[in-house]
Protein backbone atom coordinates (compact mmCIF):
# COMPACT_ATOMS: atom_id res chain seq x y z
CA UNK A 1 0.00 0.00 0.00
CA UNK A 2 2.68 2.57 0.46
CA UNK A 3 4.48 1.64 -2.75
CA UNK A 4 1.07 2.38 -4.30
CA UNK A 5 1.50 6.02 -2.71
CA UNK A 6 -1.56 5.00 -0.66
CA UNK A 7 0.24 5.74 2.47
CA UNK A 8 2.33 7.81 3.56
CA UNK A 9 6.03 6.99 4.43
CA UNK A 10 6.82 4.42 7.18
CA UNK A 11 3.97 4.72 9.61
CA UNK A 12 1.75 4.70 7.09
CA UNK A 13 2.74 1.20 6.03
CA UNK A 14 2.98 0.24 9.51
CA UNK A 15 -0.83 1.25 9.68
CA UNK A 16 -1.25 -0.95 7.33
CA UNK A 17 -0.21 -3.54 8.65
CA UNK A 18 -1.70 -3.22 11.94
CA UNK A 19 -4.89 -3.26 10.19
CA UNK A 20 -4.40 -6.82 8.34
CA UNK A 21 -3.22 -8.21 11.73
CA UNK A 22 -6.24 -6.51 13.79
CA UNK A 23 -8.33 -8.39 11.29
CA UNK A 24 -7.77 -11.86 12.78
CA UNK A 25 -7.74 -10.78 16.25
CA UNK A 26 -10.94 -9.09 15.95
CA UNK A 27 -12.63 -11.77 13.85
CA UNK A 28 -11.34 -14.41 15.68
CA UNK A 29 -10.89 -13.27 19.61
CA UNK A 30 -10.71 -16.67 21.49
CA UNK A 31 -10.46 -20.28 21.33
CA UNK A 32 -14.23 -20.53 21.07
CA UNK A 33 -14.81 -18.11 18.35
CA UNK A 34 -12.25 -19.90 16.29
CA UNK A 35 -13.57 -23.33 16.32
CA UNK A 36 -16.68 -22.01 15.83
CA UNK A 37 -15.96 -21.12 12.68
CA UNK A 38 -13.95 -23.28 11.62
CA UNK A 39 -16.37 -26.18 12.40
CA UNK A 40 -19.18 -24.11 10.41
CA UNK A 41 -16.34 -24.48 7.12
CA UNK A 42 -15.82 -28.25 8.21
CA UNK A 43 -19.31 -29.63 7.80
CA UNK A 44 -20.48 -27.61 5.44
CA UNK A 45 -18.21 -28.84 2.58
CA UNK A 46 -18.23 -32.64 4.15
CA UNK A 47 -22.19 -32.31 4.47
CA UNK A 48 -21.86 -31.11 0.77
CA UNK A 49 -19.53 -34.00 -0.56
CA UNK A 50 -21.81 -36.50 1.20
CA UNK A 51 -25.31 -35.06 -0.47
CA UNK A 52 -23.55 -35.20 -3.92
CA UNK A 53 -22.42 -38.71 -3.42
CA UNK A 54 -25.95 -40.12 -2.45
CA UNK A 55 -27.34 -37.92 -5.14
CA UNK A 56 -24.79 -39.27 -7.80
CA UNK A 57 -25.79 -42.76 -6.48
CA UNK A 58 -29.65 -42.05 -7.14
CA UNK A 59 -28.52 -41.22 -10.95
CA UNK A 60 -26.83 -44.24 -11.30
CA UNK A 61 -29.47 -46.67 -10.06
CA UNK A 62 -31.77 -44.35 -12.35
CA UNK A 63 -30.23 -44.95 -15.57
CA UNK A 64 -28.50 -48.57 -14.72
CA UNK A 65 -30.39 -50.22 -12.07
CA UNK A 66 -33.97 -50.95 -13.52
CA UNK A 67 -33.80 -54.54 -13.35
CA UNK A 68 -34.39 -53.58 -9.71
CA UNK A 69 -37.72 -52.52 -10.31
CA UNK A 70 -39.08 -53.97 -7.03
CA UNK A 71 -36.23 -51.99 -4.92
CA UNK A 72 -36.08 -48.92 -7.16
CA UNK A 73 -38.01 -46.94 -3.95
CA UNK A 74 -35.54 -47.76 -1.37
CA UNK A 75 -32.80 -47.65 -3.83
CA UNK A 76 -33.74 -44.33 -4.92
CA UNK A 77 -36.23 -42.05 -2.83
CA UNK A 78 -34.87 -42.77 0.37
CA UNK A 79 -31.35 -42.24 -0.47
CA UNK A 80 -32.77 -38.59 -1.98
CA UNK A 81 -33.82 -37.67 1.12
CA UNK A 82 -31.05 -38.23 3.10
CA UNK A 83 -28.88 -36.30 0.48
CA UNK A 84 -31.29 -33.79 0.59
CA UNK A 85 -31.03 -33.32 4.51
CA UNK A 86 -27.35 -33.25 4.31
CA UNK A 87 -27.51 -30.73 1.88
CA UNK A 88 -30.09 -28.82 3.75
CA UNK A 89 -27.72 -28.76 6.71
CA UNK A 90 -24.77 -27.74 4.65
CA UNK A 91 -26.13 -24.71 2.97
CA UNK A 92 -27.83 -23.71 6.57
CA UNK A 93 -24.45 -23.36 8.16
CA UNK A 94 -22.90 -20.78 6.29
CA UNK A 95 -26.27 -18.79 6.77
CA UNK A 96 -26.13 -19.76 10.61
CA UNK A 97 -22.51 -18.72 10.37
CA UNK A 98 -23.71 -14.79 8.51
CA UNK A 99 -26.61 -14.11 11.16
CA UNK A 100 -24.29 -14.77 14.36
CA UNK A 101 -21.64 -12.92 12.84
CA UNK A 102 -21.45 -9.61 15.51
CA UNK A 103 -22.86 -12.29 18.01
CA UNK A 104 -20.68 -12.95 21.33
CA UNK A 105 -20.74 -16.84 21.06
CA UNK A 106 -19.71 -17.35 24.49
CA UNK A 107 -21.99 -14.65 26.04
CA UNK A 108 -24.88 -13.79 23.91
CA UNK A 109 -27.90 -15.08 22.55
CA UNK A 110 -27.15 -17.16 19.32
CA UNK A 111 -29.72 -16.70 16.25
CA UNK A 112 -31.35 -19.12 13.89
CA UNK A 113 -33.63 -17.68 11.24
CA UNK A 114 -32.43 -14.11 10.69
CA UNK A 115 -30.21 -11.27 12.58
CA UNK A 116 -30.41 -7.02 12.58
CA UNK A 117 -29.08 -6.70 9.35
CA UNK A 118 -27.19 -3.18 9.43
CA UNK A 119 -24.52 -4.07 12.01
CA UNK A 120 -23.40 -7.00 9.35
CA UNK A 121 -23.21 -3.97 6.36
CA UNK A 122 -21.26 -2.01 8.79
CA UNK A 123 -18.74 -4.46 8.90
CA UNK A 124 -18.50 -4.65 5.63
CA UNK A 125 -20.67 -7.81 4.61
CA UNK A 126 -21.94 -7.69 1.08
CA UNK A 127 -26.50 -7.51 0.74
CA UNK A 128 -25.22 -10.22 -2.09
CA UNK A 129 -23.50 -12.79 0.76
CA UNK A 130 -26.79 -12.31 2.54
CA UNK A 131 -29.09 -13.06 -0.13
CA UNK A 132 -27.17 -15.83 -1.55
CA UNK A 133 -26.81 -17.57 1.98
CA UNK A 134 -30.80 -16.66 2.16
CA UNK A 135 -31.32 -18.31 -1.38
CA UNK A 136 -29.73 -21.55 -0.96
CA UNK A 137 -31.43 -22.27 2.85
CA UNK A 138 -35.22 -22.06 0.95
CA UNK A 139 -34.01 -23.74 -2.23
CA UNK A 140 -32.90 -26.58 0.07
CA UNK A 141 -36.13 -26.25 1.99
CA UNK A 142 -37.78 -26.88 -1.32
CA UNK A 143 -36.08 -29.67 -1.99
CA UNK A 144 -36.83 -31.12 1.25
CA UNK A 145 -40.56 -30.98 0.50
CA UNK A 146 -40.44 -32.19 -3.14
CA UNK A 147 -38.25 -35.32 -1.57
CA UNK A 148 -40.47 -35.73 1.40
CA UNK A 149 -43.37 -35.61 -0.77
CA UNK A 150 -42.12 -37.97 -3.25
CA UNK A 151 -42.03 -40.96 -0.86
CA UNK A 152 -45.74 -40.60 -1.27
CA UNK A 153 -48.55 -42.29 -3.58
CA UNK A 154 -49.44 -38.55 -5.18
CA UNK A 155 -52.04 -37.67 -8.20
CA UNK A 156 -50.75 -36.08 -11.29
CA UNK A 157 -51.85 -32.78 -9.52
CA UNK A 158 -50.70 -33.79 -6.34
CA UNK A 159 -47.31 -34.71 -8.25
CA UNK A 160 -46.99 -31.66 -10.08
CA UNK A 161 -47.53 -29.10 -6.64
CA UNK A 162 -45.58 -30.72 -4.33
CA UNK A 163 -42.56 -32.14 -6.55
CA UNK A 164 -42.38 -30.54 -9.33
CA UNK A 165 -42.89 -27.35 -8.99
CA UNK A 166 -40.45 -27.35 -5.50
CA UNK A 167 -37.99 -28.59 -7.77
CA UNK A 168 -37.94 -26.17 -10.19
CA UNK A 169 -37.93 -23.11 -8.14
CA UNK A 170 -35.82 -24.73 -5.79
CA UNK A 171 -32.86 -25.65 -8.58
CA UNK A 172 -33.77 -21.89 -9.60
CA UNK A 173 -32.53 -20.29 -6.54
CA UNK A 174 -29.68 -22.46 -6.61
CA UNK A 175 -28.53 -20.82 -9.76
CA UNK A 176 -29.12 -17.22 -8.48
CA UNK A 177 -27.19 -18.23 -5.26
CA UNK A 178 -24.57 -19.32 -7.76
CA UNK A 179 -24.64 -16.03 -9.10
CA UNK A 180 -24.57 -14.32 -5.97
CA UNK A 181 -20.75 -16.26 -5.38
CA UNK A 182 -19.72 -15.14 -8.56
CA UNK A 183 -20.55 -11.42 -7.58
CA UNK A 184 -19.13 -11.23 -4.20
CA UNK A 185 -15.67 -13.07 -4.97
CA UNK A 186 -15.41 -10.91 -7.77
CA UNK A 187 -14.72 -13.86 -10.35
CA UNK A 188 -15.36 -11.73 -13.28
CA UNK A 189 -12.84 -9.60 -12.70
CA UNK A 190 -9.71 -11.98 -11.09
CA UNK A 191 -7.68 -14.49 -12.50
CA UNK A 192 -9.24 -18.40 -11.89
CA UNK A 193 -5.61 -18.46 -9.44
CA UNK A 194 -7.92 -19.39 -6.41
CA UNK A 195 -9.68 -21.66 -4.58
CA UNK A 196 -13.00 -19.50 -3.97
CA UNK A 197 -13.02 -18.56 -7.67
CA UNK A 198 -13.28 -22.26 -8.25
CA UNK A 199 -15.69 -22.73 -5.60
CA UNK A 200 -18.16 -20.27 -7.22
CA UNK A 201 -17.89 -21.23 -10.44
CA UNK A 202 -18.47 -24.95 -9.53
CA UNK A 203 -21.55 -23.90 -7.49
CA UNK A 204 -22.92 -21.74 -10.27
CA UNK A 205 -22.68 -25.09 -12.36
CA UNK A 206 -24.24 -26.93 -9.99
CA UNK A 207 -26.78 -24.70 -9.64
CA UNK A 208 -27.65 -24.14 -13.69
CA UNK A 209 -27.59 -28.05 -13.48
CA UNK A 210 -30.17 -28.89 -10.49
CA UNK A 211 -32.45 -26.06 -12.10
CA UNK A 212 -32.79 -27.50 -15.40
CA UNK A 213 -32.54 -30.95 -14.01
CA UNK A 214 -35.99 -29.53 -12.14
CA UNK A 215 -37.97 -28.70 -15.46
CA UNK A 216 -39.46 -31.77 -16.73
CA UNK A 217 -40.69 -30.26 -19.93
CA UNK A 218 -37.23 -28.92 -21.38
CA UNK A 219 -35.37 -32.71 -22.21
CA UNK A 220 -36.45 -36.47 -21.66
CA UNK A 221 -36.03 -38.04 -18.27
CA UNK A 222 -32.61 -39.63 -19.44
CA UNK A 223 -31.23 -36.42 -20.19
CA UNK A 224 -32.43 -34.53 -17.09
CA UNK A 225 -30.66 -37.28 -15.26
CA UNK A 226 -27.55 -36.71 -16.78
CA UNK A 227 -27.71 -33.03 -16.52
CA UNK A 228 -28.68 -33.19 -12.87
CA UNK A 229 -25.44 -35.79 -12.33
CA UNK A 230 -23.51 -32.48 -14.16
CA UNK A 231 -24.56 -30.39 -11.30
CA UNK A 232 -23.90 -32.69 -8.64
CA UNK A 233 -20.55 -32.63 -9.99
CA UNK A 234 -20.42 -29.53 -9.81
CA UNK A 235 -21.43 -29.09 -6.37
CA UNK A 236 -19.05 -32.07 -5.43
CA UNK A 237 -15.69 -30.02 -7.10
CA UNK A 238 -16.94 -27.27 -5.44
CA UNK A 239 -16.83 -28.52 -1.98
CA UNK A 240 -13.55 -29.80 -2.36
CA UNK A 241 -12.43 -26.36 -3.17
CA UNK A 242 -14.48 -24.63 0.34
CA UNK A 243 -12.52 -27.90 1.92
CA UNK A 244 -9.32 -26.64 0.61
CA UNK A 245 -9.85 -23.47 2.11
CA UNK A 246 -10.40 -24.84 4.98
CA UNK A 247 -7.32 -26.74 4.91
CA UNK A 248 -5.86 -23.07 4.45
CA UNK A 249 -7.99 -21.22 7.14
CA UNK A 250 -10.36 -19.45 4.70
CA UNK A 251 -14.06 -20.13 6.94
CA UNK A 252 -15.81 -17.52 4.78
CA UNK A 253 -16.79 -20.50 2.38
CA UNK A 254 -17.86 -18.80 -1.10
CA UNK A 255 -20.16 -17.13 0.62
CA UNK A 256 -18.63 -14.41 2.94
CA UNK A 257 -14.92 -13.35 1.57
CA UNK A 258 -14.85 -11.32 4.85
CA UNK A 259 -13.27 -13.86 6.73
CA UNK A 260 -11.47 -15.32 3.91
CA UNK A 261 -9.72 -11.92 3.71
CA UNK A 262 -8.07 -12.51 7.69
CA UNK A 263 -4.97 -13.36 8.03
CA UNK A 264 -2.49 -14.20 10.58
CA UNK A 265 0.64 -15.49 9.07
CA UNK A 266 3.34 -13.12 7.05
CA UNK A 267 2.71 -10.14 8.69
CA UNK A 268 5.82 -8.34 8.52
CA UNK A 269 6.78 -5.87 11.61
CA UNK A 270 7.40 -2.46 9.88
CA UNK A 271 10.06 -0.03 11.87
CA UNK A 272 11.97 3.01 11.53
CA UNK A 273 15.48 2.70 12.50
CA UNK A 274 18.31 5.56 12.31
CA UNK A 275 21.77 4.66 12.13
CA UNK A 276 25.16 5.56 13.99
CA UNK A 277 24.66 8.92 11.59
CA UNK A 278 21.32 10.00 12.65
CA UNK A 279 19.59 8.62 9.45
CA UNK A 280 16.99 6.95 9.36
CA UNK A 281 15.78 3.48 7.95
CA UNK A 282 12.98 1.44 7.28
CA UNK A 283 13.82 -2.12 8.43
CA UNK A 284 11.13 -5.09 7.96
CA UNK A 285 11.76 -7.34 10.69
CA UNK A 286 10.51 -11.42 10.23
CA UNK A 287 7.24 -12.39 10.50
CA UNK A 288 5.16 -12.47 13.60
CA UNK A 289 2.52 -14.39 15.11
CA UNK A 290 -0.80 -12.00 16.45
CA UNK A 291 -0.70 -12.31 20.06
CA UNK A 292 -3.77 -12.98 22.01
CA UNK A 293 -4.62 -12.53 25.53
CA UNK A 294 -7.98 -15.04 25.80
CA UNK A 295 -7.08 -18.69 26.20
CA UNK A 296 -4.40 -20.73 24.63
CA UNK A 297 -5.71 -19.60 21.16
CA UNK A 298 -1.75 -20.13 19.59
CA UNK A 299 -2.06 -24.12 20.17
CA UNK A 300 -5.50 -23.77 18.41
CA UNK A 301 -3.56 -22.32 15.33
CA UNK A 302 -0.81 -24.05 15.21
CA UNK A 303 -3.22 -27.51 13.54
CA UNK A 304 -3.55 -27.32 9.89
CA UNK A 305 -4.94 -30.52 8.07
CA UNK A 306 -2.53 -32.06 5.40
CA UNK A 307 -3.72 -33.46 2.29
CA UNK A 308 -2.88 -36.69 3.43
CA UNK A 309 -5.85 -36.31 6.12
CA UNK A 310 -8.16 -34.93 3.67
CA UNK A 311 -7.88 -37.90 1.64
CA UNK A 312 -9.09 -40.23 5.01
CA UNK A 313 -11.54 -37.24 5.16
CA UNK A 314 -12.90 -38.50 2.24
CA UNK A 315 -12.47 -41.94 2.67
CA UNK A 316 -14.68 -41.28 6.36
CA UNK A 317 -17.47 -40.06 4.12
CA UNK A 318 -17.63 -42.15 1.89
CA UNK A 319 -18.47 -44.58 4.45
CA UNK A 320 -21.06 -42.74 6.05
CA UNK A 321 -22.94 -42.84 2.36
CA UNK A 322 -22.16 -46.63 1.67
CA UNK A 323 -24.01 -47.34 4.77
CA UNK A 324 -26.60 -45.28 4.46
CA UNK A 325 -27.32 -46.57 0.88
CA UNK A 326 -27.29 -49.95 2.28
CA UNK A 327 -29.56 -48.87 5.61
CA UNK A 328 -32.67 -47.64 3.08
CA UNK A 329 -32.34 -51.26 1.29
CA UNK A 330 -33.04 -52.87 4.09
CA UNK A 331 -36.57 -50.50 4.86
CA UNK A 332 -37.52 -52.94 2.25
CA UNK A 333 -37.68 -55.28 4.77
CA UNK A 334 -39.10 -53.38 7.90
CA UNK A 335 -42.66 -54.82 7.35
CA UNK A 336 -41.02 -58.29 8.51
CA UNK A 337 -39.50 -57.25 11.16
CA UNK A 338 -42.92 -57.97 13.41
CA UNK A 339 -43.64 -61.43 12.04
CA UNK A 340 -41.08 -63.31 14.42
CA UNK A 341 -38.63 -66.09 13.34
CA UNK A 342 -35.16 -65.86 12.11
CA UNK A 343 -35.41 -63.84 9.24
CA UNK A 344 -37.10 -61.05 11.36
CA UNK A 345 -34.00 -61.10 13.74
CA UNK A 346 -31.68 -61.09 10.75
CA UNK A 347 -33.60 -57.74 9.15
CA UNK A 348 -33.20 -55.93 13.04
CA UNK A 349 -29.80 -57.16 13.38
CA UNK A 350 -28.51 -55.51 9.79
CA UNK A 351 -30.61 -52.63 10.09
CA UNK A 352 -29.26 -51.64 13.88
CA UNK A 353 -25.99 -52.65 12.69
CA UNK A 354 -26.10 -50.34 9.43
CA UNK A 355 -27.85 -47.57 11.85
CA UNK A 356 -24.62 -47.72 14.15
CA UNK A 357 -22.02 -47.85 11.01
CA UNK A 358 -23.50 -44.31 10.20
CA UNK A 359 -23.68 -42.62 13.70
CA UNK A 360 -19.82 -44.08 14.27
CA UNK A 361 -18.89 -42.64 11.01
CA UNK A 362 -20.53 -39.26 11.75
CA UNK A 363 -18.87 -39.37 15.06
CA UNK A 364 -15.31 -39.35 13.79
CA UNK A 365 -15.91 -36.63 11.37
CA UNK A 366 -16.91 -34.55 14.31
CA UNK A 367 -13.35 -35.94 16.31
CA UNK A 368 -11.84 -34.98 12.67
CA UNK A 369 -13.47 -31.48 13.34
CA UNK A 370 -11.95 -31.18 16.50
CA UNK A 371 -9.04 -32.79 16.16
CA UNK A 372 -7.58 -31.75 12.92
CA UNK A 373 -3.64 -32.98 13.30
CA UNK A 374 -2.48 -35.80 13.84
CA UNK A 375 -1.59 -36.01 17.11
CA UNK A 376 2.88 -36.34 17.87
CA UNK A 377 5.09 -39.37 18.11
CA UNK A 378 4.85 -37.96 21.81
CA UNK A 379 1.49 -37.71 22.30
CA UNK A 380 -0.01 -41.43 22.82
CA UNK A 381 -2.27 -43.06 23.19
CA UNK A 382 -4.04 -40.09 21.20
CA UNK A 383 -1.72 -41.13 18.16
CA UNK A 384 -2.09 -44.42 18.10
CA UNK A 385 -5.76 -44.12 18.49
CA UNK A 386 -5.57 -41.52 15.42
CA UNK A 387 -3.38 -44.52 13.22
CA UNK A 388 -5.98 -47.20 14.27
CA UNK A 389 -8.83 -45.18 13.11
CA UNK A 390 -7.25 -44.72 9.68
CA UNK A 391 -6.88 -48.32 9.28
CA UNK A 392 -10.15 -49.21 10.70
CA UNK A 393 -11.35 -46.92 8.12
CA UNK A 394 -9.69 -48.94 4.87
CA UNK A 395 -11.41 -51.93 6.73
CA UNK A 396 -14.90 -50.39 7.04
CA UNK A 397 -14.54 -48.61 3.13
CA UNK A 398 -13.60 -52.43 1.73
CA UNK A 399 -16.60 -54.08 3.80
CA UNK A 400 -19.30 -51.25 2.92
CA UNK A 401 -18.10 -51.99 -0.90
CA UNK A 402 -18.91 -55.36 -0.56
CA UNK A 403 -22.19 -54.81 1.58
CA UNK A 404 -23.67 -52.97 -1.69
CA UNK A 405 -23.63 -56.69 -3.23
CA UNK A 406 -26.43 -57.62 -0.90
CA UNK A 407 -28.79 -54.32 -2.35
CA UNK A 408 -28.55 -56.71 -5.71
CA UNK A 409 -29.53 -60.23 -3.87
CA UNK A 410 -32.75 -61.73 -3.71
CA UNK A 411 -33.03 -61.89 -0.15
CA UNK A 412 -33.55 -58.25 0.55
CA UNK A 413 -35.82 -57.24 -2.30
CA UNK A 414 -39.57 -57.21 -0.46
CA UNK A 415 -41.25 -60.00 0.60
CA UNK A 416 -44.97 -60.60 -0.65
Amino acid sequence: KWRKGEAAGAKGELDHVQERSKDFAYWYPSVGTFNFRRTIAFWGGTLTIEGCLLFLWVAYIQEYGRAYQDLMYYLTKWPTLCGGTAFLAAVYLPYYEIINLKVDLEEDKRNFLWCSWRPLFDEGVEIWSIIGAAMYVVGALLYTVAQISDLFTLTERQDINMVQWPLTVGGFLFFLAGVCELLINRVFVKLPVSYVWWASVFDTIGGVGFWISGCPSIADSDTLILIGAVGTVGYFFGSIMILAMWRGEQYGTAILPLLNRATRTGLPNIVVKKDKDGICHIVVTPSTQIKHETDNLEDVLSQRMTWKGIFFLTIYVLIGVIQMVVLCTFLSQSSQLWRGGIHSRKILVNLVSDTCNVVMVHMILMLQSACVKMPRKNEQPYRGLFIGIRVLAVVLVVNSLLSLEVIFEADVRPRR
